[in-house]
């Protein structure tokens, strides 16, 4: 229940086959999604960014979740996923 509202959630873990997420504590990100409001499960919080977002290239082409990514400050690389296709997807 998020503000009065039950809303749907995907837990991304199981979306994206992944069993040795952490399965006890959790966060869900509420995103808007056409005219409803759908929560994505995630593992951690790691902070707010601004970055330039990068193209995925050839290689990642065929994953159309992922908007792009960006190398983050300390030379990690992030994909930075659109959480409409990713509820598009999965919410089906």
């Amino acid at each position: 229940v998020f503000e009065d509202q039950q809303i749907q959630f995907l837990n991304l873990n199981k979306e994206f086959k992944n069993p040795s997420g952490n399965t006890q504590s959790k966060y869900i990100i509420v995103v808007s999604y056409e005219d409803k409001r759908v929560g994505l499960t995630i593992d951690n919080i790691l902070g707010e960014y601004q970055t330039v977002l990068k193209p995925l290239g050839k290689y990642l082409k065929g994953f159309d979740i992922f908007s792009g990514a960006s190398v983050l400050g300390d030379g990690k690389v992030a994909l930075v996923m659109d959480t409409n296709k990713v509820v598009n997807k999965f919410s089906n």
